[in-house]
């Protein structure tokens, strides 16, 4: 009965436990994304901790975002130069025949400049080869392409500066669960040491009944009040089998739930429990005394 008390492990934090896949996952994301920019040859070795991941994390990010910003322009280019090759194409008439007697009457050289005059039409977006018209064209596109940069700019810095808020927001967050859990484990920990305390008192108390039990045995006279002494003993006996099933359920405590709500259930039911032996216990005792 002397090893009743329980011996106190730290508790696994659900938190960290989920900082800790969560953080599996960003270095997976980092480590395929590093993988496709650097194939056919190997990622060069870094030194994996949280200020890299968090940088890398931020890097892949920008990056992904303006490579599909460049593939949407270079699909809206495509799509630009195959509609103006299919009107040009289905046009019927008389510049058709025209096109096609100037390009037999070309040679290599004429052709190249014909071909490369339409071709700067097409992605000027306009039909028209007028030199004048073609100059507008280009400083339309270039006034366009520089608030099209400037857009970009401003969308970028509205990523980075998003991308820092999140960071900000998640480094918050783990430090508001991480002060949640301090405070949960440590009212678990006094929890656990009073029903060690209490434990090892009941424990005592218990063996010095069983003491007692035993002088009155042997020092008492051979009379009829003897089987009721015995009657008693084996009243007390059955408690301390009653009181080694509690021992095995309070071991169960070391394996208390993570969630303090329901630790605080389990021990409540289990301090129930304790009381009604130890008013069952003080009631046999008394009966034993006046007989």
């Amino acid at each position: 009965m002397s090893n009743l008390s329980l011996p106190f492990a730290p508790l696994l934090s659900p938190t960290k436990a989920r900082r800790d896949a969560a953080e599996a996952r960003d270095w997976a994301y980092v480590s395929s994304w590093l993988a496709k920019k650097y194939s056919p040859h190997p990622v060069p070795k870094f030194e994996r901790n949280g200020e890299t991941l968090r940088t890398l994390l931020e890097l892949a990010a920008v990056n992904e975002a303006a490579d599909r910003e460049a593939d949407l322009v270079h699909k809206a280019e495509e799509e630009e130069l195959r509609t103006y090759e299919n009107i040009f194409q289905t046009r019927e008439g008389p510049h058709r025949d025209v096109v096609e007697a100037l390009e037999g009457g070309l040679d290599e050289r004429g052709s190249k400049a014909l071909h490369d005059l339409a071709e700067a039409s097409v992605i000027l977006g306009t039909l028209s080869t007028d030199p004048v018209m073609m100059g507008k064209r280009i400083m339309e596109l270039s006034h366009e392409k520089f608030e099209m940069n400037e857009q970009l700019r401003r969308v970028n810095d509205l990523q980075s500066q998003l991308v820092r808020e999140m960071e900000s927001m998640r480094l918050d967050l783990e430090n508001i669960e991480s002060q949640v859990d301090e405070v949960a484990q440590e009212d678990m920990e006094q929890r656990t040491a009073q029903l060690n305390r209490e434990t090892k008192q009941f424990s005592t108390k218990l063996e010095q009944y069983i003491e007692r039990i035993a002088s009155l045995e042997k020092f008492a006279i051979v009379s009829p009040s003897i089987a009721e002494v015995r009657e008693q003993e084996q009243r007390v006996k059955k408690g301390q089998a009653r009181v080694k099933a509690l021992d095995r359920k309070i071991a169960e405590f070391h394996g208390l739930p993570p969630d303090l709500e329901i630790a605080k259930m389990e021990y409540k039911r289990a301090q129930g429990e304790l009381q009604g032996l130890t008013r069952r216990r003080d009631e046999l005792f008394e009966g034993m005394v006046e007989s």
